[in-house]
């Protein structure tokens, strides 16, 4: 009947209509409504140290104005559980340290602000009732991000220059349960 369009149920729209609705009631909203702010806008940069062309697409950004002078950054996630504690465990687990630090170098380097921006994350639930909770990435959040950016950017640059990937073992090995 709808052919290749794809379809969602409508409990599906409810849930998105509740995140939505949900987190409008966070003060980082008030922020986005009352700054010029740009959605999923793609930035492209160059790394000052391998050359390395990079993009960054933040959700949400506002660039730098006499209210934010070296603007802001957002970043939705969807979570299990948006508490503290289990929040932290997914910035660890997926690496959301280091992309909201290639964001920030990206942010910096596009809009050229002496300080690079603050970080924000908008973690909504993804199960009714949809709780939503907002963080702002704290100094060791982002020294861990930095550290391991600049270890994935360097391990870029030398898979680059000498055309090896590192990878899983090529051996045979066992496997159990």
């Amino acid at each position: 009947e709808h052919g290749t369009k794809i379809t969602i149920t409508t409990e599906l729209l409810e849930g998105a209509q509740r995140i939505a609705n949900n987190l409008r009631t966070l003060s980082s909203f008030k922020i986005m409504e009352n700054n010029y702010g740009m959605a999923e806008a793609s930035i492209f940069f160059v790394d000052p140290i391998y050359g390395l062309q990079l993009r960054i697409r933040p959700d949400y950004h506002i660039p730098p104005c006499s209210a934010l002078p070296n603007g802001l950054l957002f970043d939705v996630k969807t979570a299990r559980d948006a508490r503290p504690f289990k929040f932290q465990k997914d910035c660890g687990e997926y690496g959301y340290d280091l992309s909201a630090s290639m964001y920030r170098e990206g942010f910096q380097q596009y809009y050229n602000t002496e300080y690079k921006p603050d970080f924000i994350y908008l973690v909504a639930e993804n199960t009714a009732p949809f709780n939503v909770k907002q963080y702002k990435a704290s100094d060791l959040l982002l020294s861990v991000g930095d550290h391991r950016y600049n270890k994935a950017k360097e391990l870029l640059a030398e898979s680059l220059l000498i055309d090896e990937w590192d990878g899983y073992s090529k051996d045979l090995e066992e496997i159990y349960l």
